[in-house]
């Protein structure tokens, strides 16, 4: 397991290789959530950064979109 996936997965899920192990596997979905919002907190930023630079109403709108991606993710 290598690169940025590997690095996470081995800093926060120490018995990692234990899968069939319930608690690893419960591990693995909220660091996948916590990823997940993460990202889209990001994307959020600068979606709606650059829709109000170029005035993309459409921009805007998505930005507004992977807000409520994150609201679902939580």
């Amino acid at each position: 397991m290598t690169g940025i996936t590997g690095f996470l997965i081995k800093k926060f899920i120490p018995d990692y290789k234990k899968v069939a192990d319930p608690n690893v596997r419960a591990r693995f979905g909220i660091l996948e959530a916590w990823v997940s919002i993460i990202g889209n907190i990001a994307l959020f930023i600068i979606k709606i950064f650059l829709g109000f630079v170029t005035n993309s109403i459409a921009l805007i709108a998505d930005a507004f979109h992977t807000l409520s991606d994150i609201v679902t993710s939580i």
